[in-house]
């Protein structure tokens, strides 16, 4: 049974969404772009009002979804995540999610790359905990691999940590510096074969600032 739509109004709350009227009363609110095409004195079934809504729900979706990756860069599972905590259906999700990717604005590829490189640069840690953060942002293990390819290995973030670190073992006696800094490194994800191999080098490096101070 058709419907005449008899008043679109802005909504006061919302400027950016419709209170749709059917025969004088109340029946919906809707997103502009999604009811750009209505207009009063349109008759309308309940086909298209299912139709009307369904689009408008997607695009709900998919405001979130971008207001969400605004903030900073999202893997795919955060962005599904998000969406469904915010009860939005499952079918809406793999195509809101699906579009974001198509566009670009979700890329699991770059965002492995950029997380792998800003973790080594600003806070050293072993490639098993890299790619064990991004496991649990839901990046894949080949998506993982490739991206700590382009980063040190992890002798290097090794000593690169121990380096920063020993700001904080300054004043402490050898032995003390050798049980935190082995403590810090085990803590990073390093192993136990690769402290030991660098911390050698660790220490030398404390004797040498000692001795420059004195």
């Amino acid at each position: 049974m058709e419907k005449i739509i008899t008043a679109l109004e802005s909504q006061k709350r919302n400027p950016d969404r419709l209170n749709v009227y059917l025969n004088g009363e109340f029946a919906f609110g809707i997103s502009k772009f999604v009811g750009a095409w209505l207009s009063v004195g349109q008759s309308i079934d309940e086909k298209k009002i299912e139709t009307l809504l369904r689009q408008d729900e997607r695009e709900k979706a998919l405001q979130v979804a971008l207001r969400y990756i605004n903030y900073r860069q999202r893997t795919s599972k955060e962005v599904q995540d998000k969406l469904t905590d915010a009860s939005f259906p499952s079918e809406i999700i793999e195509d809101v999610v699906a579009e974001l990717k198509e566009k670009g604005y979700i890329n699991d590829k770059d965002y492995a790359s950029q997380w792998a490189e800003m973790r080594s640069a600003f806070k050293p840690r072993s490639h098993y905990l890299i790619a064990l953060e991004l496991k649990k942002k839901g990046v894949g293990e080949d998506v993982i691999s490739e991206a700590l390819k382009e980063v040190p290995n992890d002798k290097t973030l090794a000593i690169q940590f121990g380096m920063n670190y020993m700001r904080k073992l300054k004043n402490v006696d050898e032995k003390t510096f050798m049980k935190k800094m082995h403590m810090a490194l085990r803590g990073k994800g390093f192993s136990y074969s690769l402290i030991n191999e660098v911390m050698d080098d660790l220490m030398e490096m404390k004797h040498r600032e000692d001795y420059s101070e004195e």
